[in-house]
């Protein structure tokens, strides 16, 4: 099973993508930090680069970088991030997470790129081994068809995760130089191949009640997961655009995308 979610990253997705992105991304006019390559978009093998470079740098950069404004990664500290069903779905849920940290998005591998200057879009595929989320929740509503309500803490552990992710791009100019302004994202996720939740106090603490409502979201993990899976592609959205964002909307897109490298 698939889900696919289509949204500007400012009200929602992935995890951690668009570190992908990020191959070319730091070049402002400064010199580049040193674990980031650069990938001249002259370059016939644009991609295989990107990909190399990519996964070079995914390491250093989830450590985060206070010269481009980039925060820890991994763990990435989430205040408050709320979820409400707009009923497009049926689970009818409503969920609050505050004060999560999500794990595991150091061991992100970037498996493919797909760059088309001339068309202004990319493409990426990333696979993140494990996902490891733990926070505070608040939740009403259903899910797979059955009433859930509580306010305790929750633990998420996703395994594989495989996220295909697409962004489309405009230049801007701003300052007398062009800017990357991006105006399509969309994001692919297959189902993993594991998944585990735990919620405390559901039902008022109703410990009976709770412990039924967690075995079986774990016996359905599948459903369960692709339940919540826009919840999940939110979290990585924030991840992203802490990212993505901050950098694009300094970096000149002729430092982001140089025409060719320094001989």
């Amino acid at each position: 099973a698939e889900y696919m979610g289509s949204t500007s990253l400012s009200t929602m997705w992935y995890i951690t993508l668009l570190i992908a992105s990020c191959i070319p991304l730091c070049y402002a006019g400064q010199p580049l930090p040193p674990y980031i390559k650069p990938c001249a978009r002259s370059d016939p093998n644009i991609n295989e680069c990107a990909v190399k470079h990519g996964n070079e740098a995914i390491p250093e950069l989830v450590k985060g970088d206070r010269k481009y404004k980039i925060p820890v990664l991994d763990p990435f500290d989430i205040k408050e991030l709320k979820i409400i069903d707009d009923g497009s779905r049926t689970s009818g849920i409503s969920i609050t997470l505050k004060n999560a940290k999500v794990y595991g998005i150091k061991d992100s591998q970037l498996k493919k790129a797909s760059i088309h200057f001339d068309q202004n879009h990319s493409y990426y595929d990333m696979l993140v081994p494990k996902v490891h989320i733990v926070g505070e929740y608040e939740s009403s509503g259903r899910i797979l068809l059955l009433p859930i309500s509580g306010k305790g803490n929750v633990s998420l552990t996703i395994e594989n995760i495989y996220v295909m992710y697409y962004e489309h791009w405009q230049l801007a100019p701003k300052n007398g130089e062009m800017y990357l302004t991006r105006d399509n994202l969309t994001a692919t996720s297959k189902t993993p191949t594991g998944f585990h939740i735990q919620l405390t106090n559901l039902f008022n603490g109703n410990k009976l009640l709770g412990d039924q409502m967690n075995e079986f979201l774990n016996e359905n993990w599948r459903d369960a997961y692709n339940e919540l899976s826009p919840t999940i592609f939110k979290i990585i959205a924030e991840i992203l655009v802490s990212v993505v964002s901050r950098i694009s909307s300094v970096v000149p897109y002729d430092n982001i995308f140089p025409e060719k490298l320094p001989s």
